[in-house]
C-alpha cells in the first residue's frame, strides 16, 4: 500500500500497475493474483518514492535524476510512450512537491538543468514515435498519418518546453536539433532552419545537425520556387528581361544537371554522362560563380562513371566532388546534397581508388564513409505513397532512397570493412588487418557475406598462428 501510495505522488499508479501486468504477461508470470510477483515488477518499474521531497536540495536533484534514469531505460528498451510519461510525470512532480510553484523551480539552476533534460529526451522518444507511425504506414492509411502528424506536434511543443529552461552546451544543441526534426515534419521549414543555424553555430562539427540543416535549407528553396511558379506563371522572365547572363546560364545548368539526375536514377548512365560531363570541364571547375553546380555535375558523372566500370575517371570526378563540398561548407554556402546522398558516393569513390591503384587513400576514404553513414542515420527505402502526411514523394525520391538504403546497409558496411582489411593487410601485414575481418564478420547478415567473410578471417588466424582462433571461426563457418 505504501508503494502504491508513493507512486501515486508522481504519477497514475493505475498506468503503472497496467503496464507491470502486461510486462508480466509477456513474462509468463503465473497468476497476477499473487502479490509478491505485481509487488515485485512494481519494485522494478516505479520511480522512486516523492516522499520527503521538501528535504535537502540533493534529495530533490536525486529523485529528478532517478526518474530520467529510468526513463532513458525505456527509450533504449524502445518503450518511447512510457519513456515519455516517465519524464513528464517527473517533471510534474519535483514541480508540484518540492517547490512553491513552478516558477520557483525554474529559479533553481540545477534542477532546471535536469528538466530541460527530461523535455529534450521527451521530444526525443515523441520524434521516434513518430518515425514508426511514418515506417508502419508505409502502404498509407489516414490514422497513421494522425498519429505520427501528432507525434511530430507533441515533439515540437516538448523542445520548447525544453528551451523555455534555457539550456545550455551539447544540451542546447539536442534540444534545437531535435526542434528542427519536428518542424520540418510539420512542414514549417523556415522555423526548422531558424533552429538548426542556431544548432550549428553552437556546434558547426556536428554532421546530424549539418545533414538537417541542409534538408531544412532545401526544403525552404522549394517553398520559395513554389511561390515564384505562382507569382509568375505564364510569364517568360528572359523576354522580359529580369534575369540576367549569369543567372540565366544557372538555370540551363541547372536543367542539365536535373536531367543527368534522371536519366542516372533511370540506370541509363550513358545519357546521364551527356548532361554532366559539359559541367565538369576545367574551365567550368574553375569558375567559382558555377560552383555549386560543378559539384553537383562532379557528382552525377563519377556515379555514372563507376557504374561503368571507369575506375580512375570515377575517382578523378568524386574527387573532385568531396573538394568543392568541403570548399563550399568553409564559405557557409547553402548546399543542395544531392539525392542519392553522400555515403554512397563515398563508397564508390573508396572502390574506384581501390581499383585505380589509389591505395594510400582508401583507408582515409572508407573511414570517412563510415563517419558518413553514422551521421546519416538508418535509411529507408520510401515505398508510402504520394502526399504521405502531405509530404510530397516523387519518383526520383523513391529511386534515390534505394541508393541511400544501400549505402548504410549491413552489406555495404561489410564490404567497406574487407576493403580496409585487405588495404591494411598490404601496409601492416595480417595482424592489422585483423581487426577489420572481425568488423567485416560481425557486419555481414547475409549468409553468403558473413561466409566469405569468416573464411577470410580464418585465413588470417592461420597466417598469425592462432591455432585456436583459427578452430573457432572454422566451427562458426560450418555453422553458416
Amino acid at each position: 500500500t505504501r508503494r502504491m501510495a508513493d507512486v501515486a505522488a508522481i504519477g497514475d499508479a493505475l498506468t503503472v500497475a497496467a503496464a507491470a501486468e502486461q510486462r508480466a504477461k509477456s513474462e509468463d508470470c503465473a497468476g497476477m493474483e499473487d502479490i509478491a510477483v505485481l509487488s515485485k515488477l512494481l519494485e522494478e518499474m516505479a520511480p522512486p518514492p516523492a516522499m520527503g521531497l521538501e528535504a535537502p536540495l540533493d534529495e530533490k536533484y536525486a529523485f529528478i535524476t532517478a526518474n530520467k534514469g529510468t526513463g532513458n531505460n525505456e527509450f533504449k528498451a524502445k518503450r518511447y510512450a512510457s519513456a515519455i510519461k516517465i519524464y513528464i510525470d517527473a517533471v510534474e512532480a519535483l514541480s508540484r512537491e518540492c517547490y512553491p510553484s513552478r516558477e520557483r523551480m525554474m529559479w533553481d539552476y540545477a534542477a532546471r538543468e535536469l528538466v530541460a533534460q527530461c523535455y529534450s529526451n521527451a521530444a526525443a522518444s515523441a520524434l521516434k514515435l513518430a518515425q514508426q507511425k511514418v515506417a508502419d504506414g508505409g502502404d498509407g492509411g489516414g490514422d497513421d498519418a494522425e498519429g505520427a502528424r501528432a507525434n511530430f506536434a507533441h515533439a515540437a511543443t516538448l523542445c520548447e518546453a525544453a528551451l523555455q529552461c534555457k539550456p545550455e552546451g551539447s544540451d542546447l544543441v539536442k534540444v534545437l536539433h531535435r526542434h528542427g526534426q519536428a518542424l520540418l515534419a510539420l512542414q514549417r521549414p523556415e522555423e526548422a532552419k531558424a533552429a538548426l543555424e542556431r544548432a550549428a553555430d553552437k556546434e558547426p562539427n556536428n554532421r546530424a545537425v549539418r545533414e538537417e540543416l541542409v534538408k531544412a535549407k532545401r526544403a525552404v528553396k522549394a517553398l520559395l520556387v513554389e511561390g515564384e511558379r505562382a507569382l509568375f506563371n505564364g510569364v517568360d522572365l528572359r523576354a522580359a528581361g529580369l534575369t540576367s547572363k549569369k543567372e540565366q546560364r544557372a538555370q540551363e545548368m541547372q536543367h542539365a544537371i536535373e536531367a543527368g539526375f534522371e536519366a542516372l536514377l533511370d540506370g541509363n548512365d550513358e545519357e546521364a554522362l551527356k548532361h554532366f560531363l559539359p559541367l565538369c570541364s576545367e574551365k567550368m571547375s574553375a569558375d567559382s560563380k558555377f560552383k555549386p553546380q560543378t559539384m553537383q555535375a562532379a557528382y552525377g558523372a563519377g556515379m555514372a562513371r563507376y557504374h561503368r566500370s571507369s575506375y580512375k575517371e570515377a575517382a578523378s570526378l568524386l574527387s573532385t566532388f568531396f573538394t568543392l563540398l568541403q570548399e563550399l561548407r568553409s564559405e557557409g554556402a547553402d548546399i543542395d546534397v544531392p539525392l542519392l546522398g553522400i555515403p554512397i558516393a563515398r563508397f564508390y569513390l573508396a572502390h574506384s581508388l581501390f581499383n585505380s591503384g589509389g591505395f594510400e587513400k582508401v583507408a582515409e576514404t572508407l573511414n570517412a564513409y563510415f563517419q558518413d553513414v553514422q551521421a546519416a542515420g538508418p535509411q529507408q527505402v520510401l515505398n508510402m505513397p504520394d502526399g504521405w502526411m502531405g509530404k510530397k514523394i516523387s519518383e526520383a525520391d523513391r529511386k534515390a532512397s534505394r541508393f541511400r538504403a544501400r549505402a548504410s546497409s549491413a552489406e555495404a558496411l561489410c564490404d567497406a570493412h574487407t576493403l580496409l582489411a585487405i588495404v591494411a593487410e598490404r601496409s601492416g601485414g595480417a595482424a592489422a588487418a585483423l581487426p577489420h575481418c572481425i568488423a567485416a564478420a560481425a557486419a555481414a547478415e547475409k549468409p553468403e557475406q558473413r561466409a566469405n567473410a569468416l573464411e577470410n578471417l580464418m585465413d588470417l588466424h592461420a597466417k598469425l598462428g592462432d591455432t585456436e582462433k583459427e578452430a573457432e571461426t572454422r566451427a562458426a563457418l560450418a555453422a553458416v
